[in-house]
């Protein structure tokens, strides 16, 4: 089904990452391209969310509350490992919020917060 999606992703409170615009959700997932055109993939359950994006620098993500998990970023060819903690997780009816921070790889000391937002398509929009 096309979507319209609001997702923004702040660091230490500072937006570092918001897209509206139009996407694809289908069985608990939601594919976009934002402007920079790297193409996201969110896949997600009440218990788990596994964020993959591919473009400029290839990230992949998965966030389990409470729990530690792991990740890899792309960057100028190398590959940085990312060990994640998710302090708050939600996923409700076409929404996702997550409050994560890094326990190992780049930016260890900041937090991050995802909040996602998306509504059905319908004529005129």
């Amino acid at each position: 089904m096309q979507v319209f999606i609001d997702f923004l992703l702040t660091t230490d409170g500072s937006i570092t990452k918001q897209f509206k615009g139009s996407g694809k959700w289908q069985n608990n997932a939601i594919s976009f391209v934002d402007e920079a055109t790297d193409t996201f993939e969110i896949f997600y359950d009440p218990k788990e969310v596994t964020l993959k994006r591919s473009g400029f620098h290839p990230l992949m993500m998965k966030y389990t509350l409470k729990t530690p998990s792991t990740g890899n970023l792309m960057v100028d060819h190398a590959l940085i490992k990312l060990k994640i903690f998710t302090e708050h997780l939600f996923v409700g009816p076409r929404q996702l919020v997550i409050q994560y921070h890094l326990l190992e790889g780049e930016s260890i000391y900041s937090r991050h917060h995802i909040e996602m937002h998306w509504e059905l398509k319908t004529e005129g929009i």
